[in-house]
This record gives C-alpha cells, structure tokens and sequence, in this order.
C-alpha cells in the first residue's frame, strides 16, 4: 500500500520521522535525493511543518567505454571513436602520445563521438565525463596505433657475372617494415616478376644465365607494400674464341697472308704470334681487330686471337698457320765434259739445292730461248749427244755447258 502526505506540490512518499528536536540535522551517504522538513508543534496547537529543503544525490560520474581501437598508417588516416556506456555530462575529450595522459591535449568536444585525423604517431584517447556535482572519471582509453610508412630500402651487390657457374650476395638496407618476399625478372620492368620465398635481408643469386634484376618487397603493419631500389646482376655470356682464316704456304721473306677472326664472342683483347705449336713464349701482336696482315716471315708462324666477353676469362680463338718454304736454291750441277761425236755417254749430277726437282731442261743455246723439258725429278741424269754443241741445265737456272 502506498502512503504519502501532500505538502503544497510535494508529496512525501511514506515519510520518516527523525528523532531529533534540535534546529539542525547532519545527514551523510545519501543515494538519493532526499527531501527534509521540521514538524514544529506549540503547546496544544496543531502540528505545522517547516518549509521543505531538498538533498540533491547525483549518479557518480562513470566515464565508459571508447570503441575505435585501431591500427593506421601514417599521413592519410581516418579514426571513428564512439564513447558509451558513461553516466554523466561529456565534459571535454583528450588526447596523449603516452599512455600515461602525463601532458594530454584537450579537445573542445561534448559530443559521444570524434574523428582521429591524419595521425603520424601513437596516440592514445579518452573522453572526460562529470556527473552532476561528482568528480569527473575519464573513460576507458582507445589507441589508435600509428605504423610508420613502407620504405623499400635499397639493395646492394649490383655486378657483371660470367654465365653458368656464379654466385652474388644481395643485401637490403634502409627499409622501414617486415620483408614480404624478394622478387626476380629478366626485364627491368618486372611486368611478370618471380617471386622468391626469403624474409630476410639478404639473397644469394646463383649460376645466372641471363641478366636478372632483384628487388625486395617490404610492408610495414597496415601501410601499402613498396618495393626496394632494384640491384642487377648483368651476366656476360661465355668468351668464345672463334676461328682464324687465312692459313697458307709462303715462301720465305717477302711475303703477306691475311687473317680474320670469325665466329667470336666478346672482346679482342689482341692476337699473338708464336714459332712454337704451344704457344710456349708467344708474341703479343697490339691489334684489337678482326683481321691481322701477316708479313715477311722467315718461319712458319702460328696466329690466334685473344677474345674475353665482359668478366669472362678470356679464350683463345683457333690457330692460323702460316707455313714458310726456304727460299729455293738451284744448286749446281756436275759432269762438265768434253766427248767424241757419236757414241758417248755423260752423267750430270745435281747438288747443293734447296726445293724439290721439278724437271730437267736442255738447250742448243745457252740462253735457254726455247729449251727442251726432260721429264726427270732425280739428281742424276744421263746425256748421249752427237753432231752438236749441246747445253744442260736443271729447271733452277744454274747451268753447265759442254761441247765436243
């Protein structure tokens, strides 16, 4: 049942008599707002009551709960925090880079909600509500967690490789952010990259046989991914020697043979020259093209080219030989001799030559205006004449005359 007592626009819900007959009351720990009067009665007069006072008990400040906690990359960045479950008026909102709130900046804002912009570092929120007369409470924090943006860095151990078997050790350095994975392409625009599984900041390129140009992939928490500078590792192909053309006979002294250099790879570093097969001790001939003139030997003489492709070792292209004949040397030929007419009989004999025989020649006339040719290609030969002065000689031109 309820029960109240009307007093003017008041209605005193079941109220409690306090013994007390002074002029004053001390009440503590209220919960609520209370309503006070006296009851004053004199002698044998009718109860009256006093003007009524009333004890206004505010809820306690309670400062809730921001949603909104987040992770953003620095720079360009939008953060919605949402204030709720507090008791009380939202008196301001603050800020802090340290979780302490040691120095926090106020910001001019009543409202449940505010937009974090464009952060470049940790920053932590709270909202600051007051509850009537009570102390203010701060709400719980949010933090909106700033990572620093991608920075690709950049990779050494840029070189020139020989194809096939080689090695280069790349290294990344100046990234901001955790390494995705390296990437490898044959183009410099890595429109079809490969992707290589390595998180670490080193790789190791092996037994390249084509230019390859390397970057790594870096993300740093939210922020968009960036690539590194890129590092080349150009490769040279294989040194390949080649052949010379132009091997020939000459003969001695006056003399000249052409070579060229064919079917190549890389650089001519010079050519060289030896007397020697092995190549021994061979000569150094300053000439960095594809051909060489080869004059007046006096000795069969050996040519190559030297030939080097970028970092390559250098290969030596086919032999050339230029094979040098002495000098031929007619020689003279012995038998001078004075016989009778008719029957007779003189062997000539050919010595101190140089060449091989080629023919035997005779002649009426020692000028050899129109000689006859003796097919003989010994030393030796034997003559009958009769009736005529005759002349011999051997094809070199040294001569010997006998008459009758």
């Amino acid at each position: 049942m309820f029960c109240f007592v009307t007093f003017g626009y008041l209605k005193f819900y079941c109220p409690k008599s306090k013994n007390n007959t002074t002029t004053s009351i001390t009440e503590t720990n209220l919960t609520q707002t209370t309503y006070y009067r006296a009851v004053v009665q004199s002698g044998v007069c009718n109860l009256i009551y006093s003007d009524t006072v009333a004890i206004i008990v505010d809820a306690a400040s309670v400062g809730g709960s921001l949603s909104g906690t987040t992770t953003v990359c620095t720079g360009t960045n939008s953060t919605f925090l949402v204030l709720s479950g507090h008791t009380g008026a939202i008196q301001n909102w603050e800020s802090s880079t340290d979780i302490g709130f040691s120095s926090p900046t106020t910001i001019a804002n009543t409202t449940t909600s505010y937009i974090a912009e464009d952060l470049t570092s940790t920053t932590y929120y709270r909202a600051v509500v007051k509850s009537g007369v009570c102390d203010i409470a701060n709400s719980a924090i949010a933090t909106v967690t700033v990572d620093a943006a991608s920075v690709g860095g950049s990779v050494s151990g840029t070189t020139t490789v020989c194809t096939g078997t080689n090695s280069t050790t790349l290294t990344l350095s100046g990234h901001t952010g955790t390494i995705q994975n390296w990437e490898s392409s044959t183009e410099l625009s890595f429109s079809s990259p490969t992707t290589i599984t390595n998180s670490t900041t080193s790789y190791v390129a092996t037994n390249l046989t084509a230019t390859t140009y390397y970057r790594a992939v870096v993300k740093s928490g939210v922020c968009d991914i960036v690539n590194s500078a890129i590092a080349t590792v150009t490769v040279d192909a294989a040194s390949a020697g080649g052949s010379v053309s132009g091997t020939t006979t000459v003969c001695t002294r006056t003399n000249s043979t052409f070579l060229v250099l064919s079917g190549h790879t890389g650089t001519i570093q010079n050519w060289e020259s030896s007397t020697d097969l092995s190549f021994s001790s061979p000569t150094t001939i300053m000439n960095n093209t594809t051909t060489y003139e080869a004059t007046n030997l006096t000795a069969t003489t050996y040519y190559r080219a030297v030939v080097k492709s970028g970092v390559c070792d250098i290969a030596n292209s086919s032999i050339a030989t230029v094979t040098v004949d002495a000098a031929s040397v007619g020689g003279s030929v012995s038998g001078t001799t004075t016989v009778c007419t008719g029957t007779n009989s003189t062997t000539l004999t050919l010595s101190g030559h140089t060449g091989m025989i080629q023919n035997w020649e005779s002649s009426t006339d020692l000028s050899f205006s129109s000689p006859t040719t003796i097919t003989n290609n010994t030393t030796t030969y034997v003559t009958s004449l009769s009736n005529q002065l005759r002349i011999k000689r051997d094809s070199p031109k040294n001569c010997e005359v006998c008459k009758i």
